[in-house]
């Protein structure tokens, strides 16, 4: 199974949709309208779920995907949040995925990176400000 980043910044962005108060939980399934993406396979979005998981960007109640199709989720974490603002913008993360192509690395930290200074670039460009 090949990791797809247009999949994982998808699932991140319908978790954090989700309501949230201290001590919700969320138990959710694969099959699930909160966990569809389009054009994915529900078990494909199962195992990006355990990707998420193991890269600690989201938190579940006891740490797993049960039967690689239901998560009891409670919350993005911390991490999980930096990176969903480095890639929520349409226009930087679509100047992100040009860049991995050409660069040929496609690592979390990559992503990461390469978002984060085209997100610098383009706030001293809206803004003005140097950051």
């Amino acid at each position: 199974m090949r990791r797809d980043m247009e999949l994982i910044r998808a699932i991140l962005l319908k978790l954090e949709e989700l309501p949230a108060r201290p001590g919700t939980v969320h138990a959710l399934s694969i099959h699930d309208e909160e966990l569809k993406v389009e054009d994915y396979n529900p078990k494909v979005v199962g195992e990006h779920l355990e990707m998420l998981l193991d890269a600690g960007l989201i938190i579940s109640v006891d740490g797993e995907l049960h039967n690689g199709s239901r998560i009891l989720f409670q919350r993005i974490s911390w991490q999980g949040h930096e990176f969903l603002a480095t890639v929520r913008d349409k226009e930087i993360w679509e100047q992100t995925k040009k860049a991995l192509r050409a660069g040929g690395v496609e690592t979390i930290k990559a992503v990461w990176d390469i978002a984060k200074a085209i997100g610098t670039n383009e706030l001293k460009r809206r803004t003005g400000l140097e950051v």
